[in-house]
């Protein structure tokens, strides 16, 4: 989502409504509507235009990476699997704070408010409870993860 400098309406990537008020100086913001956190980047070094990402994508994505670069480490390095082994629990730590993450600010938006004129958007609770446990089991083995890595690497 693009957002040009002083104009405050752009919309979030998440719930595709008005992300409200964002200052000029702040690189992040939460969502007038969703309550998700937002990142900005400048888009053009010309134009004072920006783009939006939500950072629990951010963060997805940061693990997606370290997930490939294990798996490549793992296949070209002949004692590369301890390395792998500690990317994979990396990455599964960044997948479980992206989780936790966004369904906690996701709760935080569904929460009744008395002053709301209209509510926020809709969602499923169930769904929210499942990404909230797909997020503590990741967060759980990727301790396990880095268990498995410090018995590999520390020599008795």
């Amino acid at each position: 989502m693009n957002i040009a400098a002083g104009i405050s309406i752009a919309q979030c990537p998440r719930c595709s409504r008005s992300v409200g008020p964002w200052m000029e100086r702040r690189i992040t913001h939460i969502c007038a509507s969703c309550n998700a956190p937002l990142i900005r980047f400048r888009a053009s070094r010309k134009l004072r235009l920006y783009r939006i990402f939500p950072i629990a994508d951010l963060i997805r994505i940061t693990g997606l990476l370290v997930s490939i670069a294990a798996i490549l480490c793992a296949v070209a390095l002949p004692g590369g699997v301890r390395a792998a082994v500690f990317m994979v629990a990396a990455a599964l730590l960044a997948f479980g704070a992206a989780d936790i993450i966004q369904e906690t600010f996701a709760m935080r938006a569904r929460r009744r408010r008395n002053d709301l004129v209209i509510g926020g958007p809709k969602a499923q609770r169930w769904r929210a409870v499942l990404r909230l446990a797909a997020g503590l089991t990741c967060l759980m083995l990727s301790v396990v993860g880095f268990m498995i890595w410090a018995s590999v690497t520390t020599e008795m």
